[in-house]
């Protein structure tokens, strides 16, 4: 695409769920130094760090935790990065995950996480408001002064809420996970289930039945049921177990 040329790293890997994110923090990190030594930092980057997406308990794959350690180290490294330059003052990063919709927490299935890191948002509390990702997008183009580019964007209530008219300018240090970012799933897949889909599940869904992995290859008794509906139960439960019911989740 000719017109990403001088808008875009070409270098930066692109929508490969197999690359690490400790590689594609390191091709950033070469970028922004680029920037900062240069004095001209643009206005607005956006990053993706897509590995913790997790490739569930595949055999050989690296494992959810593995997976969702290495995001956590990488988006550390991109903080640590941005706090330590001359640009930290003038700076907010926002962060929000993908594919919310795919891992309802204990409150709401349309509820998700988002990050706004800035000497202006260090105010050691959180911030409840109602919000939604398109607030993100307001909140970038007040900040860069750019015209709504929708009505919804233009309706979305800005993120104000999260920042304080003082900056506190304390930087940030990453800290490396104590989890091993090279942990791979068992070649056996039952052994897989047994160390992860058994515990996310139970502790997702609070399914009783996960507490033995060995459940998870057949459902849980259904009551006496006529004939017809006792199968159709059987399936359902069977669906709900099953790896791909829980494939995209955060894992967080």
């Amino acid at each position: 695409m000719p017109g990403l040329i001088g808008h875009t790293d070409l270098s930066y890997p692109g929508w490969d769920l197999a690359v690490q994110a400790q590689a594609r923090v390191d091709e950033w990190l070469k970028e922004f130094g680029g920037f900062v030594v240069a004095g001209r930092m643009p206005s607005v980057q956006f990053v993706y760090l897509l590995y913790d997406h997790t490739d569930r308990t595949t055999p050989g794959s690296a494992t959810p935790a593995a997976m969702v350690a290495d995001n956590d180290l990488a988006l550390g490294r991109l903080v640590e990065a941005v706090s330590h330059s001359r640009c930290w003052p003038n700076t907010v990063s926002f962060v929000t995950e993908d594919d919310a919709q795919d891992g309802p927490d204990h409150v709401d299935g349309h509820r998700s996480l988002a990050f706004a890191i800035s000497p202006y948002t260090q105010t050691g509390k959180v911030d409840s408001t109602f919000y939604s990702t398109v607030s993100i997008l307001r909140s970038i183009e007040l900040i860069a002064g750019v015209a709504p580019m929708t009505q919804f964007n233009a309706l979305a209530p800005p993120m104000r809420a999260a920042f304080a008219p003082q900056a506190n300018l304390r930087s940030y240090r990453a800290r490396t996970p104590a989890q091993s970012l090279t942990e791979v799933n068992a070649a056996d897949r039952a052994a897989g289930r047994s160390v992860a889909e058994a515990r996310f599940l139970q502790a997702r869904f609070g399914e009783s039945e996960c507490a033995d992995p060995g459940n998870l290859a057949e459902p849980p008794r259904s009551r006496q049921l006529p004939a017809g509906r006792t199968k159709r139960r059987a399936r359902a439960t069977r669906q709900r177990l099953r790896p791909s019911s829980v494939r995209d989740c955060s894992w967080v």
